[in-house]
């Protein structure tokens, strides 16, 4: 009895297994075999229903998952959506609209994130680079400007965004005629601040670096500014060097940034070529020797590398960072070329001067000055071109006291050599002994925004302000002035009067 309940248990298992699911096997006793017989009934049973069944099962699933795919795939075309209209709004923000003769801008911008939206294709990022022309107290002015956002893609979009609306916004007001009255350095501040103001207000949330500057068309002297950018690179005579050696700026929307700002000066050579771009220039991961390790490259020199290589070439420079290793961050390069008319008067051989007409401060000295003025007048109507000559009699009418006479000079040679310092000062002391005390000091804050440690020209814009009753910036020139020179007599007296002025006491003289 138990052998044939066995031998049927098996013929069943058999059947089962062979693939006949209807069959059941027919064992009614309580024992363990019968268990047994039921749990292979059971188990045939869900066997038979789950195949049955999956076909249909299959289709569900497939169905769920479509149904799935499709919301992510509508996810992505808005997305892509969003990304494309932003690409749209960047365009028109980011002109090259430079007309300069003698100064030529273009850029190259590859943002990393590249996308298409339905018949298009795209990229988006957070470089942004824009040129354009202005005019500034009569003089025409390059403008140029590359940011480099953070964060990616749309993150990165925004910031670009920010910065294009801000700027192009500055530089339409500069096209009204009362904006043009301001000195380059001025100018670049209040970009500066515009853009500062508006970043601040993200509170860290946003950042952008950026390298920011104007170039004198007719003199090539360069106003810029570097806000934590990747160096400035100059490419002259076949060699490529930075332009800068130390970070003095910190990306716009840091905190307390304000008073660090200064605007360095760079007199251009006719065929230099200046490159300023993003950190994708250098940063590439490179392959080693295994293929799936690489390594972040971390040599900014290899930049310069590739500038020389390519001779200046945008296009060549893109294609030898390419070959080095692979994008891992948005790239963009702007250039300026200069390509001056070297006829112009400044480019002329210039005569040699007896030394008595150079060392001016021998002739000041020597108490003959009046004589010199006269000698370097005839000499001056000799060799109109010869720009020192205005240098030398601006300063010696500043010490014969002819104060307008030294204006005139002084702010003729400016226009010829705005890179020196020293004749600045002096067109702020002879605007100053004139009384005109406005001018003196928009040429002094001039002076302040290229050299914050020149200590005369600090004490000398305390004094004007505190004249002009602007007794909040004398106080802060003042102590600047004190910092370097603690115990000088005419800051620490200046220092007093002030005080007494913000307690209503009257100074004393």
């Amino acid at each position: 009895m138990y052998k044939r309940q066995i031998q049927q248990l098996t013929e069943g298992a058999k059947l089962i297994g062979s693939g006949n699911l209807e069959h059941r096997i027919n064992l009614q006793n309580q024992d363990e075999i019968g268990e047994l017989a039921n749990t292979f009934n059971r188990m045939t049973s869900q066997i038979q229903d789950f195949t049955q069944n999956l076909e249909s099962k299959v289709e569900q699933r497939t169905d769920e998952l479509n149904q799935s795919l499709k919301i992510v795939q509508d996810l992505k075309e808005r997305q892509d959506g969003d990304y494309y209209l932003t690409s749209l709004l960047l365009q028109p923000l980011q002109p090259n609209n430079n007309y300069a003769k003698y100064v030529k801008t273009e850029f190259l911008i590859d943002q990393k994130k590249k996308f298409s939206f339905r018949k298009w294709k795209s990229e988006i990022g957070g470089d942004i680079c824009i040129t354009d022309t202005i005019t500034l107290q009569d003089q025409e002015y390059t403008v140029f400007i590359n940011g480099d956002a953070m964060g990616k893609s749309i993150q990165g979009a925004g910031g670009a965004l920010v910065l294009g609306v801000v700027f192009n916004a500055g530089l339409m007001r500069t096209r009204i005629s009362k904006n043009q009255k301001v000195y380059p350095e001025v100018w670049l501040k209040e970009r500066f601040l515009d853009l500062q103001n508006v970043f601040r207000s993200f509170e860290g949330s946003m950042f952008i670096s950026i390298c920011m500057g104007l170039i004198e068309t007719n003199t090539g002297v360069m106003y810029y500014i570097n806000a934590e950018h990747p160096w400035t690179v100059l490419f002259r005579d076949g060699k490529a060097s930075f332009l800068e050696e130390e970070l003095t700026i910190r990306k716009l929307g840091t905190p307390d940034i304000e008073e660090k700002f200064f605007v360095r000066l760079f007199q251009l050579m006719p065929e230099d070529i200046v490159i300023t771009g993003s950190d994708g220039r250098d940063d590439f991961a490179q392959e080693e020797d295994d293929p799936n390790h690489e390594t972040i490259n971390t040599d900014e020199r290899q930049f310069l590398y590739r500038v020389e290589e390519a001779f200046g070439d945008l296009e060549k420079i893109s294609e030898g960072i390419k070959s080095k290793g692979v994008l891992i961050d948005d790239l963009s390069l702007l250039k300026i070329s200069y390509d001056p008319d070297t006829s112009h008067s400044k480019y002329l051989p210039l005569p040699d001067l007896p030394s008595q007409f150079r060392e001016t401060e021998k002739v000041i000295a020597d108490g003959t000055v009046d004589e010199t003025i006269l000698s370097i007048e005839l000499l001056l109507k000799e060799n109109p071109n010869f720009s020192d000559l205005l240098k030398s009699l601006g300063r010696l009418y500043f010490e014969a006291k002819d104060y307008t006479r030294a204006v005139e000079c002084l702010t003729q040679f400016s226009f010829i050599d705005p890179t020196h310092n020293e004749s600045i000062y002096y067109l702020s002391l002879a605007y100053k002994k004139l009384n005109l005390l406005n001018d003196a000091a928009d040429v002094g804050e001039r002076l302040y925004l290229r050299d914050q440690l020149d200590y005369k020209n600090l004490l000398s814009l305390a004094e004007i302000h505190f004249e002009l009753g602007i007794y909040k910036r004398a106080e802060f020139l003042t102590e600047k002035a004190l910092e370097i020179k603690s115990d000088d007599p005419i800051a620490l007296e200046l220092f007093h009067k002030i005080e007494s002025m913000k307690t209503g006491l009257t100074p004393v003289s």
